[in-house]
Formats: C-alpha cells, structure tokens, sequence
C-alpha cells in the first residue's frame, strides 16, 4: 500500500512537464527570469515536494498503527512522572511492567497505565507500588462492575483510610469480592458505605474487613448507601463518647463496654446492634432516643442491621477471613478468564502489547521525520505565493 501511495504520489508531481512550461513564463515575465531556469527550479521543487509528500504519507500508511498505540504510552507515562516526580530509569522499569504485566490480563498496557495516572493522584509515587495497584485493580474491575480506574480509587481510598499499605490491596479487594458476592450489594454499594463510616470506624479500632462486612449487611438490609454511611457515623460517635448507656443497653457497666469496644470493637457494635433483635419499632426509637441516636436515618440502620442480626457476625467471620488469605478475588479473576470473551480480549490485548513494543522503536525514527516535516513545511511557508499556487493545484491535480 505504501508504494502504491509513492507512485500515485509522484506521478501526480512528475508528469507536469506541460503545465511547469505555461506557468514558468509567467513566473519568468513577474520575477524576471530566464524562463529555463524557472522551468529547472519548478521542475525541481515538484521533484522535492513529491518525494517529501510521498515520504510522509507513506511513513503514516507503514508505521501509523504501531506508533499511534506507543506514543499513546509513552503520553501517559509522562502524565504518570508529572504526578509522581519518577525518574526516567524508574519509569522506564514500570512502563516495561505494564506491558509485562498486562500479558496476563484482558486489556492492553495502555489501559492498565491509565490506573498509574489514578495511583499518582492518590499520593502512590514509587513504581512498585503502582504496579501492584495497577495490577490488582484490574482484576478487581474485571471481577465487579467498576471500572480500572473506579477500581484503582477505591483500593487506594480505603487504604489510605484504614492507613493500609497498598501491597495489601489484594487483600482488601478478595474481601470486597466475597461481600459482594454473597450479598445483595455491589463492589460499588461497599466501597461507598465503607468510604462514608470507614474514618470514624479505623478510630475504635475497625478493620476495612469489618466495615465491608458491616456495608454488605446494611445493603441487604435495604438501607440506602448515604443513609448508612451517614448513620454509621453517628451510632460510632456516640458509642465511643456515651460509653455508660451503651454499656447499659447490654448489661454492662461503663467500664466493662468501654474495654469491650476497645478490645473488639466489632463484636461490641455486632451485640449492640442484636440487642434490638426481637424488640417492636416504637421499643427501638425509645432506647434510641436515650441514647441520643434520634434521626430517622439512624433508626432505618438500626432496624435493618437488627432485622439482619443472625448474619452478621457470620459476614465479619467471612470478610476478615477473606481478607487474611488474600484468594477470593484471584480465584473470581482465574474462573471469569475461563470464557471465550475473556480469553478473546486476552488476544487482543496481547496483540496491542506486540504493536506498542514495535511503534517504541519505531518512535525515535519517526521523530526525525517529524523534525523533517516541520522543516518542509516552514520551507514551504516560506516560498513564493505564486509557487505555493502551483504546488497547490498540481498537488490536487
């Protein structure tokens, strides 16, 4: 195809012998000139613009795909060092991982380096620990109804909440996956609950564990996202502040439920919250008011987490578990790569990887022919408008 576009290309310049003879008088007459030499140096012009035009084109038509899907790289990887001040060594090391790493997943490196861009804005800055991120959360998109970059904000938003090293995101997203699995909440439902109550709950001494298991129970409850996040809030606040009337709605003294809630803090909000098992509605506004738990939005999460009470202890149990072997989300990731779907966008993933790795060495070739262009065109810029006329209209023939 390329030397199809040279010959089209040149042969449009290089057969103007009779209209380079009409115009050259008249270019000869206006800057008086011998007419010979004006006919050498148009006829020598139109050599060179159909040499340079059928040279560009044709490094479009060869090398476009290729270094179309490098440069996307290697754009994002600049957009990856402005967020993290990465030196170029370093750089280099993560762009060659993305590639590696995305060998093994239904997406190509360039979607899985838009993840680092994410990362950096999270304050993530060394390359090992982007990888990870990366590489976890396109699992973990893959696996639920987020996207990577959805995915990636989520695991670094509640790392930095429950002040998580980020080499623990598998653990926190194989949680997440169980909880939404195994309830009628989505990834999405989790991490917006989570994220509403998550600081409140790292203060008593809260897993990210704990409070997805809690997130997932108030969904299946039927309590709105806002709404939990909201009242989770509140009920935490006032549990760690009015510890003589909390104690007292479960048989203890004040002493005895602040040492609980220190030491298992889950477990003490897990028996608060079956205490209410059992009792009529107006029952449960009455001890909520003595509590100081008044709004409407705190008694539809007591009541639903009441209502839900037999499960939650099991779905603490489960989510913590989950989180402490760190499978779940490998082994939802391993079965959905299973289909024809996945194991078709593995392939084309793969094949955007081949064409990035050629489009990087092809880049620096294809630089110096942009300077060149650059140069041609100024050239040409620069010339006589009566001779810009004539390329113009030879050219579109």
């Amino acid at each position: 195809l390329a030397s199809k576009v040279i010959r089209m290309i040149a042969g449009q310049f290089l057969g103007l012998d009779s209209t380079i003879t009409s115009v050259a008088g008249k270019i000869a007459t206006k800057m008086k000139m011998s007419e010979a030499k004006v006919v050498a140096s148009l006829k020598g012009i139109a050599a060179g613009t159909a040499i340079a035009a059928a040279g560009f084109v044709a490094l479009a038509v060869a090398f476009g795909p290729p270094v179309k899907k490098a440069a996307e790289l290697e754009d994002i990887m600049f957009m990856i060092r402005q967020k993290t001040r990465m030196g170029v060594e370093e750089l280099e090391g993560l762009r060659m991982s993305f590639i590696r790493l995305s060998s093994d997943l239904p997406l190509s490196a360039v979607e899985l380096a838009k993840v680092g861009i994410i990362a950096g804005q999270m304050g993530i800055h060394t390359a090992e620990a982007i990888e990870t991120l990366a590489f976890q959360a396109a699992k973990f998109a893959k696996t639920t109804t987020f996207t990577e970059e959805e995915a990636a904000k989520a695991l670094a938003r509640l790392s930095n909440i429950f002040q998580m090293p980020i080499d623990q995101a598998e653990n926190l997203a194989s949680a997440m996956v169980l909880m939404a699995n195994t309830s009628t909440a989505q990834a999405s439902d989790l991490f917006e609950i989570t994220k509403r109550f998550g600081a409140m709950g790292k203060t008593i001494g809260l897993t990210a564990a704990e409070a997805v298991a809690f997130s997932a129970v108030l969904i299946d409850a039927g309590v709105t996202s806002e709404v939990a996040g909201s009242s989770m809030n509140k009920i935490i606040d006032q549990m760690a502040t009015k510890t003589k009337e909390f104690g007292a709605q479960l048989g203890m003294s004040a002493s005895q439920f602040q040492e609980f809630l220190g030491k298992k803090p889950a477990e003490a909000m897990t028996a608060f919250f079956q205490s209410f098992e059992g009792m009529g509605k107006f029952q449960v506004i009455e001890r909520l008011n003595q509590l100081g738990l008044r709004s409407v939005r705190v008694r539809q999460s007591v009541l639903g987490l009441a209502a839900q009470a037999g499960k939650l202890t099991d779905k603490i149990k489960e989510s913590s578990q989950a989180f402490r072997d760190a499978t779940e989300l490998n082994r939802a990731y391993e079965d959905l790569t299973k289909s024809l779907n996945a194991r078709m966008d593995i392939l084309k993933g793969s094949f955007d990887n081949m064409l990035i790795i050629i489009g990087h060495h092809l880049i620096p070739i294809v630089k110096k022919f942009v300077d060149l262009g650059i140069e041609f065109l100024d050239w040409f810029a620069n010339l006589d408008p009566g001779i810009q006329k004539f390329l113009t209209f030879a050219f579109v023939g």
